[in-house]
């Protein structure tokens, strides 16, 4: 069971990291190229801390909506 990490993020794009070969992550560093992975975009108006979903079962990726705990 993993649960999220939080982060913080500034206004403005960020790139995720799906392939979790990142040395960066929760950020893409593009350790992806070659997979069938490819980084999630964010998009945020203001800054604020977010809870990234760590344990791939969330419904609300990227962000973590408690489905590690079930």
């Amino acid at each position: 069971m993993s649960g999220p990490r939080m982060v913080k993020l500034t206004a403005g794009e960020h790139w995720l990291c799906r392939c979790k070969k990142s040395k960066q992550n929760p950020f893409c560093d593009g350790s992806h190229k070659g997979s069938q992975n490819s980084p999630r975009q964010v998009i945020l108006k203001q800054a604020e801390e977010v809870a990234i979903c760590q344990c791939g079962n969330t419904g609300n990726a990227p962000y973590c909506d408690g489905s590690h705990n079930k």
